[in-house]
């Protein structure tokens, strides 16, 4: 057999443009005993393609009730997603219900309860006993502050021989 002629039948096959005819050659040289080496992984294919035609149904009353016992499964799936969807959607709903229960509790409890009137007391009842007490607590404040300026001082002292240091460097240059 002309093995150029199978390859070409092959690649009309493989792009669905066999005829009949041409599909029964191809059936024809690849169910023989030997078939070159080239076109084994075919082989198999066009094997199964002609046991596939021998296969019958031996019992067509059996394959009806499969088949009924097939769409009454498929209708018993159906009832149950059906429930199911419902039910899904009924916890949704009462998910809702509770989170809307629970606003509309803690909306009216913020307006019954009130927040308490903070009442402001004098803690001296003399004035210029609190003037003197807060002249000393702004005097106790005042002289924790000067005592952090010294150290300014000093600083602006490093700072000024910083710029001498500097300014000796530049001019040796």
């Amino acid at each position: 057999m002309d093995f150029k002629r199978i390859r070409y039948l092959l690649e009309k096959f493989w792009e669905g443009e066999t005829s009949l005819a041409e599909e029964k050659e191809l059936k024809r040289f690849f169910n023989r005993k030997y078939v070159p080496e080239e076109f084994r992984e075919y082989q198999a294919y066009f094997i199964f393609l002609n046991e596939s035609k021998k296969i019958t149904l031996s019992n067509e009353e059996k394959l009806e009730t499969k088949i009924e016992g097939i769409t009454d499964v498929s209708k018993k799936l159906k009832v149950y997603r059906r429930k199911r969807t419902i039910f899904n959607y009924t916890k949704v709903a009462a998910t809702f219900l509770i989170l809307l229960v629970a606003t509309i509790i803690y909306q009216t409890e913020i307006k019954v309860k009130k927040t308490p009137q903070v009442v402001r007391e004098d803690t001296y009842k003399d004035p210029e006993v609190a003037l003197a007490e807060a002249k000393k607590a702004l005097l106790l404040v005042s002289a924790q502050l000067n005592s952090g300026s010294k150290y300014v001082v000093e600083i602006s002292h490093l700072s000024a021989a910083d710029k001498y240091f500097k300014n000796t460097k530049q001019e040796k240059k």
